[in-house]
């Protein structure tokens, strides 16, 4: 046998943590970054949403003086959202 070669022993218990250490840092990475994908998503909804509504200030305003109730008009506001929500999920 060759005696320059470094023979590294370590146990069988010390091997598995190591490989479930890695495991562990790849599913936080992972969890970390579908939460920011997440959070990026519902900002966007969020801003395509409040410029949708803020362009019908003067509709819903007309509505609330023809005798709408403010329930409906949020009924109207939530089904529109729903709607463009469904409408980009299903071009994917």
């Amino acid at each position: 046998m060759d005696p320059n070669i470094q023979v590294s022993t370590e146990t069988l218990g010390k091997s598995s943590e190591r490989w479930v250490w890695y495991s562990q840092v790849a599913a936080m990475l992972s969890s970390g970054l579908g939460t920011l994908g997440l959070l990026l998503a519902s900002v966007g909804i969020y801003g395509v949403m409040s410029y949708a509504v803020a362009q019908r200030t003067h509709e819903f305003g007309i509505r609330l003086a023809l005798g709408a109730r403010r329930y409906e008009i949020l009924k109207l506001i939530l089904a529109q959202g729903l709607r463009t929500t469904l409408l980009a999920w299903q071009r994917e």
